[in-house]
């Protein structure tokens, strides 16, 4: 499975309409192919926009309602469902709300094979407007795509087990992975910052942010901390399209005070994990602070304070010293416990004040901070002397 990135086509605030393509071709393979958009309405119209933009021919529509041949849309012939699988050398690109694309999928599947993409439109990151970050993010995506077998992340690969295709879902849960730092990583994307060697990412859920930047530094040493109460250290490697992404991935309790982290790094990054933590934060981000190279640089961002957290405390202070995850474990019912397990609730919600306490107690200064209707998202630096 593949996706595209091909263009947007409206602007909403901080956010834009951007259209994907996704499927079992990529879109430069799809010259010469007999082109059939599955979809009449809103959808295949700007689906057969946006591939006439990348200098495709589309043959033919046809939709499920159509059950008489004949009729045109935008000059091209509206054919029936069964008269498209009797053409030679076709590729249907589903273009439906994503409602129908799950049935669509199943129809396809049973009477296509492997000869078809969906089309779809994501509202995304502003930043796709201005700059070529999108075009870098899609060879991440294919590489997270390409590994989900392999990984057998539980949300994702579960799915892919049932429809015995990589789920619309899960596309679109890994392109919304990158808002929760895409301000921040328009400095690298620019090359503002030339030599990154090491990459620490702590908490890297399926390691969106870490894997764009070994796209914009082939060089990069990988290293990853996962959230585990038995501590480990094993050598992985990532299927990219022609060669391995080695990774060092450690699991452990990084919170722990007997947790080390060895060496030093170029870039950390550390995005949507803090408030996770049910533990004070200062000695764990202090910790994190002093793994940094005197010219290296935090990508930091965590939920802003709109609602409140589950357990409320009245401030970052109040959470408790670090004891044991023991006994802290959701156990449900009226007698609930105070703290829940960190992967699974934020355990507090951090405003601009307090962080500005914690960096500063760390020795660490803001470079760039953004805020947008999700989170804060801050370019970290050691303090200059």
């Amino acid at each position: 499975m593949h996706i595209d990135y091909l263009g947007f086509n409206s602007l909403y605030g901080q956010n834009i309409n951007g259209a994907f393509l996704f499927g079992y071709l990529p879109v430069e393979k799809l010259q010469g192919k007999t082109i059939v958009i599955w979809g009449t309405g809103n959808y295949g119209v700007q689906c057969f926009g946006y591939l006439r933009d990348k200098g495709l021919d589309v043959s033919f529509f046809t939709c499920n309602r159509s059950r008489e041949p004949g009729g045109l849309l935008l000059g091209k012939k509206i054919l029936r469902p069964p008269d498209v699988f009797s053409l030679e050398n076709r590729y249907i690109i589903a273009a439906t709300d994503e409602v129908h694309h799950v049935f669509l999928v199943s129809q396809l599947i049973k009477m296509n094979g492997k000869e078809f993409s969906l089309f779809f439109v994501r509202r995304l990151p502003v930043f796709g407007r201005t700059s070529n970050l999108w075009n870098i993010l899609m060879p991440t995506i294919n590489i997270l795509i390409k590994n989900i077998l392999k990984w057998r992340i539980p949300r994702y690969y579960e799915s892919y087990k049932t429809t015995e295709v990589v789920p619309l879902a899960m596309v679109t849960d890994l392109l919304a992975n990158i808002s929760t730092s895409d301000m921040v990583l328009e400095a690298f994307v620019g090359k503002k910052y030339k030599k990154i060697d090491t990459l620490l990412d702590i908490g890297p859920g399926v390691g969106m942010t870490s894997l764009l930047l070994s796209t914009l530094y082939p060089n990069i040493s990988l290293t990853w901390i996962d959230f585990a109460k038995e501590y480990s250290v094993t050598e992985v490697s990532i299927d990219s399209t022609d060669h391995k992404i080695p990774v060092t991935k450690i699991n452990g309790l990084v919170e722990s005070p007997l947790f080390k982290i060895e060496g030093k790094f170029d870039v950390i990054v550390f995005t949507e994990v803090l408030e996770h933590f049910p533990f004070n934060p200062l000695p764990t981000f202090k910790k994190i602070a002093n793994a940094l190279k005197d010219e290296g640089y935090i990508i930091f961002s965590t939920p802003h304070s709109i609602g409140d957290p589950t357990y409320s405390y009245n401030s970052y202070k109040d959470l408790p010293e670090f004891t044991s995850y023991n006994d802290y474990t959701w156990t449900g019912g009226a007698e609930k416990q105070k703290y829940m397990a960190p992967s699974h609730i934020h355990c507090y919600i951090y405003n601009y004040e307090e962080l500005c306490e914690i960096f500063e107690y760390c020795d660490l200064e803001i470079v760039n901070y953004f805020k947008n209707d999700y989170n804060q998202q801050i370019l970290l630096r050691r303090k200059k002397a």
